[in-house]
């Protein structure tokens, strides 16, 4: 019982290595220095010298549309 126990502890501690591997990937992946590296190099991309437009809502209206939302999905 004590061995099936500890292989299938090592197991375990083998799938949860592996899930951190694939996460630390995953985040090499979408990190926004590698994203905007290969769209401005493969893609040919650049980023806006200044902000196009700027919005201004207040909290007011935010707070409104949130409770409309939730109005329609509930």
């Amino acid at each position: 019982m004590n061995r099936e126990k500890i292989i299938k502890q090592e197991i375990l501690t083998e799938r949860i290595n592996k899930l951190e591997m694939y996460l630390v990937e995953v985040q090499k992946l979408t990190s926004e220095s590698r994203i905007v590296s290969l769209a401005q190099d493969s893609l040919g991309l650049s980023r806006p010298e200044k902000n196009i437009e700027i919005i201004s809502v207040s909290k007011n209206q935010i707070i409104q549309v949130e409770n409309f939302i939730k109005g329609k999905y509930d």
